[in-house]
Parts: structure tokens; sequence; C-alpha cells
């Protein structure tokens, strides 16, 4: 009776099988049987919370080649969206807790050096405002990122992806931001890391090649990258012209 009862339930997120659907897709998650092993966060009710996440995260950033070829086991984007809310919370609680450090650095820098960092600082009301708004910004950072990365997937590929599978490998690889607890070289380890992760995750979870998926991750960022150097580039323009002779 125990056996049968083990059956019955999916050993994805737990939901009860009926007795005439054993050996069916679950009707809860959508797991296929004899699919590939859950993603512990997929539903963490079953190993408990904590558990889950960091189960999940060592996953995602240690095995990521294997991880997300698990990303399609499921259809779930309600764990995902709050795994990567999460842990935009971390990472913008590490960089709000290196303020003071950055502020000292500061202090001790040439003038002209120190006026160029201040806009780094924040004030501690910004500081407050953007802990609170941290979830929603993660939120709507995974939303957009898988929006365009899926658009620009599907166009390289050739082939129609599923968004559902885009937006969990996209949500899967925000572990990375715990890489901003590491003072000064933090912001730098992270982006390396998130665009390396975020390139294998689609490639992998898609079942395409590893160049399809950078090349859905780099083409945005190097695109950024050029639009801030000319911003930059504009602005120091501006000043220039503007210093009296």
């Amino acid at each position: 009776m125990e056996g049968e009862e083990r059956e019955r339930r999916c050993p994805a997120c737990g939901a009860g099988l009926p007795a005439d659907r054993v050996g069916e897709r679950c009707p809860a998650c959508a797991r296929a049987p004899g699919g590939p092993p859950p993603i512990p966060f997929d539903a963490p009710r079953l190993a408990g919370f904590f558990p889950a996440l960091w189960q999940t995260w060592r996953d995602s950033l240690f095995s990521p080649n294997t991880f997300f070829r698990r990303i399609p086991s499921a259809e779930t984007a309600a764990w995902p969206l709050t795994y990567a809310a999460l842990f935009t919370l971390v990472g913008m609680l590490a960089f709000v807790a290196q303020q003071p450090l950055l502020r000292g650095i500061l202090a001790v820098l040439p003038l002209p050096v120190r006026l160029r960092g201040e806009f780094l600082q924040l004030t501690p009301e910004a500081e407050v405002l953007l802990v609170v708004l941290s979830p929603l910004l993660g939120l709507s950072l995974a939303v957009a990122a898988a929006a365009v990365l899926h658009g620009l997937l599907a166009l390289v590929t050739g082939a129609r992806p599923e968004f559902r599978v885009t937006l969990r490998a996209v949500c899967y690889a925000f572990g990375t931001l715990v890489l901003l607890l590491v003072p000064l070289a933090g912001p730098a380890l992270n982006l390396v890391a998130w665009l390396a992760l975020w390139s294998i995750g689609l490639a992998r979870a898609h079942a395409a090649a590893l160049w399809q998926g950078a090349f859905a991750v780099l083409l945005p960022a190097v695109a950024g990258c050029g639009l801030t150097i000319a911003l930059w580039l504009f602005v120091v323009a501006a000043l220039l012209r503007g210093t009296p002779r």
C-alpha cells in the first residue's frame, strides 16, 4: 500500500495523482513520468524552504550544465520568480551594506576623483527605498530580460522556444547576485558570472548550441555597453565645451 501511495504522488511537486492518471503528466506541475529530477525550489515544501533554496542555488552555480537541462521539467513560474526576487533583495542588501566602505575610500582620494565618485553614494532614504523595492525590481528585470532573450534566441535558432522555459532559466540565474557580497569587486564578478550563467542556462534549457545562448545574451550586453560609452563621451564633451578657458 505504501508503494502504491508513493506512486500516486508527483515526485516534483508532491501533488496527488488520480489512480487513472498514474504514468501520465502531473496535472499540477506538468512533469512527465521518468523525466529529469525536479528542481528543489520548484516545490520547496517537499525538502523545506531553505534546504530547497540552498540546493537550487548550489546546483545552478556549480553544475549549470546539468541543472538547466532540468528547467523544462515543470511549468511553474511562481517559485522561480520568488527565487529571483529573493536574490535581488540579497544583492541590494549587500550593495547598501558596502556604502560606508565606499564613503571611506572616497574620503581619502583626491578631490577630483572624489567628486566623480559621489554618484555612487546613496542617501539613507534612498538606501531604504532601494531595499524595499528590490524584489519588485528583480521581478521586473527577470520578465524584461526573459522577453528580450527569448526573442533573440528564437531569431538565432530559427525555432519558437517556450517562453516559460526562458523565464525559468533567467530567474534561476539570479543566484550570482550573492557575489555582490564581495567588497569592491562584487559588481564586476557578478556581471561576468551572470552573463555566463544566462548563456549556459538558455542553451541547456532549450537544448540549443552554447554559442546560440551566448549570442542571445551578449548581443544586448554589448549594445548596452556601447550606448553607455557613447553617453559618457557625450556628457564629457558637453562638460569640456562648457569649461571656461
